[in-house]
């Protein structure tokens, strides 16, 4: 593994040239985004999941699952406010 500390970095510090730093440690400690769970149709409304009513003769009207191929997933989703990340190697707390 190199040195993970660029020399064009604005960085004060002065580290020797053996110095390594785990990559998760060089990681952002909060997370922005989620991934959405809700689809998008051809209208764009925004939903986990769509039906269309199918009116058959005779019989009751029926609902049937629209297929995903269809729907388009709604992709990142930012966070009202930014989470800790629980993935990240370092204690925290508060004096």
């Amino acid at each position: 593994m190199g040195n993970l500390w660029s020399r064009s970095s604005p960085s004060k510090k002065e580290f020797p040239a053996d110095f390594e730093t785990p990559p998760s440690i060089l990681t952002n400690p909060f997370i922005l985004f989620r991934s959405g769970s809700m689809f998008l149709d051809e209208d764009d409304d925004l939903a986990h999941e769509f039906y269309v009513e199918e009116l058959q003769s005779g019989k009751k009207p029926r609902l049937r699952r629209v297929s995903q191929r269809r729907l388009r997933p709604q992709g990142k989703v930012r966070y009202p406010y930014p989470r800790i990340n629980c993935d990240l190697p370092v204690v925290m707390y508060q004096t």
